[in-house]
């Protein structure tokens, strides 16, 4: 997340309210890039945005920071995508169909240009530091929702490897287990708490 993001009064932390959510596998290099997403907003009444891309540029990162300060934005916040090549596109859809929105992407030859209100993902709040973000109370449908989980555990049940199981922890719960100390090493603690 950039620092320009950030109000004054924030030290580590930004929230958004009822943010409208761009979810795309584009790098957003230009101001331009981001006018029909800004359009789209203010033609619906929207004040707070998420973006969630792979590189916001600064020239990007500017014109959501000059339209915040002229109260055009009540909130906005870019966050870098999680992850690499397929497995970020992955994730990036996953986020898509939890918000309610779509996921423009390059590898479909969709274009940010065409990006409507009804393509911007919603939810109930959205966080971000400088290295982590969250989404809270997503409003996608749930049975997109249940769809994509069940085509998740259908991708888990053929590869199960750390890509994955990294996927499965980021869009959900986990459980990890917490190793337990053997009869033995307890025995040796209790040992070297006596001497």
């Amino acid at each position: 997340m950039s620092a320009f993001l950030l109000r004054q009064d924030e030290s580590a932390t930004t929230r958004v309210q009822n943010p409208r959510i761009l979810v795309t596998d584009y790098a957003l290099d230009r101001a331009e890039d981001l006018l029909p997403t800004l359009e789209a907003c203010v033609g619906a009444g929207e004040r707070n945005l998420l973006i969630v891309a792979p590189e916001i540029r600064d020239s990007a990162v500017g014109l959501l920071v000059v339209n915040r300060e002229r109260g055009v934005l009540d909130g906005a916040v870019a966050v870098r995508a999680p992850s690499f090549g397929p497995q970020r596109t992955r994730i990036l859809e996953d986020i898509a169909v939890i918000t309610g929105g779509r996921c423009v992407c390059q590898d479909r030859h969709e274009r940010l240009a065409d990006v409507t209100i009804g393509d911007l993902g919603k939810a109930r709040q959205a966080w971000a530091t400088r290295f982590a973000f969250g989404i809270l109370g997503g409003q996608g449908s749930k049975v997109g929702i249940r769809q994509r989980i069940a085509e998740a555990r259908a991708e888990l049940g053929t590869i199960e490897d750390d890509a994955y199981t990294q996927r499965r922890s980021k869009n959900g719960s986990a459980s990890l287990p917490v190793p337990r100390r053997s009869s033995t090493s307890e025995r040796r603690a209790k040992v070297s708490k006596k001497i």
